[in-house]
């Protein structure tokens, strides 16, 4: 706050002298006039941190200079001071911008408040964050060591991503490095608590998790038994930190009436997991039921996994009862289907439900390993975090979300599986017929650390379909990925700090839903 120029524009000048003695001696360089056009003359002059506008002045009002101060310096904040208690005055200052809103007769003490919270907010806000977290720093370690079931997991994972995004704008490295340390220890121990208790979670539903296969019987269908009108909202490869940063803006639209978690399937790969959440069965499941609609994990089978979506919701539809509601799915896969997905609306917006999957957030993660501004633009989760509400903010879907709210649609949205930022290769190497996924590895005669990976050597008790026999599927932990040998370097230059998903991790396995609908 030391020597910020502070310009007070007021015609009753001589009666604030004690509010300028009060602010001067705090360590603020004051300017004052008292009319509209010295004020501009002024803020042209010379550049100021902040200005105290009167609302009331001969020659014109504050609100009447507002705009112009604004045409000449964009983000000079302003503070409107008034003796007007109308609401409509105060509406009409904070629509042109007003940075603060004080009503005469005003103390020393509120205009030094919202100075201060101007001018130094946020550094201030960041010393209180990076001071809290200090101090829960140890608490949370004794959480991450203690922790026993799928809920303390959900505890920890939000905690420490709420520390992330709170501690975003921090800058201190040092902090961000333990809050990053801290993490890393807890998906070492989440990996061996999901190699303890997962196999369980398929084979009995007794004391498992709200897992991705169950979410729609639980959630979906109830509310469609009910008659209403539900759109169910899929942004593939949503992390439930994105979801949170997400969330102040989908309020705009709307009112969270309910917000959870389910557990994502392992491979927490979209053939594994989306499959699974519209036709409510696991993959093993898929494959016995509805073989026509289950792709084998191969690698020329790559752009026909996820082509039956449609079907297998229809068919947990049908089984529920359901076959007779008026229904429609769209898959929006760039900006430019979405703008297609907009014009076709007027033929959906009749429907009692409606499917959308949005691969926006997964193709910006995997345009990450591809695209060298991308990979700059999300260098930490931070810039990702920030990648994803700037697509959001410019999205057509988000004045479309308003429209649906507005039409008394309710929306589910949800995800299949979040994602992680990769570090360190680890060597794996196996027979022809491995799975390509760098996560995630089905196959025979697989060689590797045996530290370095998780196995179950039957597919089956694990949900997924066997492609041969002899097979075992392993997954790579924490933020690492698996790279052939023959081809280490490689993959090492290649895939490091990428956005990859089919592992194991708090990121990629615990992932959000959320119940919107309109405020009226």
């Amino acid at each position: 706050m030391e020597n910020a120029r502070i310009l007070w524009v007021d015609d009753e000048m001589e009666s604030l002298k004690p509010h300028l003695l009060f602010l001067e001696a705090r360590g603020f360089s004051l300017e004052t006039v008292n009319n509209a056009s010295d004020a501009l003359q002024r803020i042209q002059e010379k550049a100021f941190d902040a200005v105290l506008l009167d609302e009331h002045m001969p020659g014109g009002g504050g609100l009447e200079l507002l705009p112009k101060i604004k045409i000449i310096r964009p983000s000079l904040p302003v503070v409107m001071i008034t003796k007007s208690e109308e609401e409509g005055v105060m509406q009409e200052a904070i629509g042109a911008q007003i940075s603060d809103y004080l009503l005469k007769p005003v103390h020393p003490i509120q205009v030094l408040t919202s100075l201060t919270k101007l001018l130094a907010g946020a550094k201030l806000a960041g010393e209180h964050t990076q001071n809290q977290y200090q101090q829960e720093f140890r608490d949370l370690s004794m959480e991450v060591n203690g922790a026993q079931t799928f809920e303390d997991w959900v505890r920890i994972h939000q905690a420490l991503s709420r520390w992330e995004i709170a501690l975003d704008r921090s800058g201190n490295e040092a902090f961000v490095g333990l809050l990053k340390s801290q993490r890393e220890e807890a998906n070492t121990l989440f990996s061996r608590f999901i190699e303890r208790n997962y196999q369980n979670w398929i084979t009995e539903e007794g004391g498992a998790p709200l897992q991705i296969h169950r979410l729609l019987k639980k959630e979906l269908v109830p509310a469609l038994r009910d008659g209403k009108k539900v759109i169910l909202l899929v942004l593939d490869n949503l992390r439930w930190d994105q979801w949170k940063v997400l969330q102040p803006l989908m309020e705009t639209a709307g009112r969270v009436e309910e917000e959870g978690v389910h557990a994502s399937f392992l491979p927490t790969a979209t053939q594994y997991a989306r499959n699974a959440l519209f036709a409510g069965l696991t993959p093993l499941g898929i494959s016995k039921r509805f073989p026509q609609y289950w792709v084998a994990d191969r690698a020329d089978t790559e752009e026909g996994r996820n082509a039956y979506e449609e079907q297998l919701l229809g068919e947990l539809l049908k089984t529920q009862g359901l076959q007779d509601i008026s229904w429609a799915y769209a898959k929006l896969t760039h900006q430019g289907s979405e703008r297609k997905f907009l014009g076709t609306w007027a033929n959906c917006k009749n429907k009692q439900f409606v499917a959308v999957v949005v691969n926006f957030i997964d193709m910006l993660s995997h345009a990450k390993a591809e695209q060298s501004i991308v990979r700059d633009l999300a260098s930490s989760d931070a810039g990702y975090r920030a990648l994803t509400v700037a697509w959001w903010e410019n999205s057509p879907l988000r004045t479309w979300l308003v429209s649906a709210l507005e039409m008394n649609f309710s929306i589910l949205l949800t995800t299949d599986h979040g994602t992680i930022m990769v570090e360190e290769p680890v060597k794996l190497a196996g027979d022809r017929d491995l799975t390509t996924n760098l996560r995630y590895k089905q196959g025979r005669l697989m060689q590797y650390n045996a530290k370095e990976a998780v196995r179950f050597e039957d597919s089956e008790k694990i949900g997924l379909p066997k492609r041969a026999l002899g097979e075992a599927v392993v997954f790579a932990k924490g933020t690492d990925f698996f790279a052939y040998p023959n081809q280490y370097n490689y993959y090492a230059q290649h895939f490091r700090k990428t956005y990859q998903h089919g592992g194991i991790s708090l990121e990629e396995m615990i992932v959000p839903y959320v119940w919107l609908k309109s405020r009226s």
